[in-house]
Parts: structure tokens; sequence; C-alpha cells
């Protein structure tokens, strides 16, 4: 199993700080449950990787609820924003 280090910066909210995780490399987004909190989320885009030191950065981007983050996730992905309602 490989290990990565995920860098969150720019987190108002939060702070600085490295994460390992035990997932396979690292998309271009990353949302995580903000520390103290079971309804708020922020979001985070990817600002580099290094696949030999197996480090990604991560700047964040927003806050709030997922459906209120939505659309900065999208955005950050590269993905048009959908004002339609989605159903899975």
């Amino acid at each position: 199993m490989r290990y990565w280090v995920y860098e969150f910066f720019g987190c108002p909210h939060s702070g600085d700080h490295p994460q390992i995780t035990y997932e396979g490399a690292p998309g271009e987004v990353a949302l995580r449950e903000r520390p103290g909190s079971l309804t708020l989320m922020d979001c985070f885009v990817r600002e580099s990787v290094d696949d030999v030191a197996m480090v990604a950065r991560f700047r964040w981007v927003a806050g709030g609820t997922p459906s209120s983050i939505a659309p900065a996730m999208l955005s950050a992905a590269g993905l048009p924003s959908s004002t339609g309602r989605v159903d899975s």
C-alpha cells in the first residue's frame, strides 16, 4: 500500500497542516470535514504533486455546507456548475 502526504494550506478555519492518506494518487479537488463540525466542509484544489516524495499540496478555495461549496468545487475541478437538480 502506498501512502501519500496531503498538505492543506490557506484555510482560515483550521490553519495549515499535513494529513497522511492511504488513498491512491491525489485528485484535483479534496474535501475535508471541518475539525469540530459535523456539517461544515472545506474544499481544497490541488496546487502541486510530487510523485517521488508522494506529497500533494492543496490550497483552500471555499468552506461551508456541502451544497454551498459545490459551485467552488466544480469550478476548481474544471467542471461547469449545474443549476439543475441531480438525483442519485
